[in-house]
């Protein structure tokens, strides 16, 4: 056990207790019923039964696991609502994917051989009439980069065609 984990100990909470079971077709999907239990195993009736959906998408890296919540009171309500359910889900997590891509794309780091630091933000915008940016960036999210090394005059240069500003050392 790691000395950052020593000092805690994982409790179950016993007024949260569920009961789970899997429902698959071995096609599309896999739907989990949570049936609330009381800490002896009975029927905890004050709570709802609970549906959530699993999905997984096929991405260039691999399957990506898809989980969602499912309003519905009965299995029969839960399989019906599961297409529509997923794919919101499916469209989120690319949303989400296409976000993260973008602050990835505007993140560039540069490793400085002599171990110093120097972070500028690149504020190239071809609008602005100073030629195209050699950075990916979006409107509002400019391009960032830490540790560049540039002698001097392609330095300046540098920073009158694109307005690089150096930021305060991290």
């Amino acid at each position: 056990m790691s000395s950052a984990t020593e000092g805690r100990q994982s409790t179950m909470d016993s007024t949260q207790i569920y009961r789970e079971e899997t429902f698959t077709d071995r096609k599309v999907g896999t739907i989990r019923r949570l049936t609330p239990v009381g800490a002896d195993g009975s029927i905890d009736s004050a709570r709802p039964v609970l549906f959530v959906g699993q999905a997984q998408v096929m991405t260039p890296m691999g399957a990506m696991p898809i989980s969602f919540e499912l309003e519905a009171a009965t299995l029969d309500a839960a399989i019906a609502q599961f297409g529509a359910a997923a794919e919101q889900a499916v469209h989120q997590t690319m949303r989400e994917l296409q976000e993260l891509r973008r602050e990835q794309a505007s993140s560039l780091v540069i490793p400085d051989a002599g171990g110093a630091s120097l972070r500028i933000q690149a504020t190239c915008s071809a609008a602005a009439g100073r030629g195209a940016s050699p950075w990916p960036e979006t409107p509002g999210h400019p391009a960032r980069i830490v540790g560049l090394q540039l002698p001097r005059e392609n330095r300046q240069a540098l920073e009158r065609g694109c307005g690089l500003r150096r930021l305060a050392p991290k």
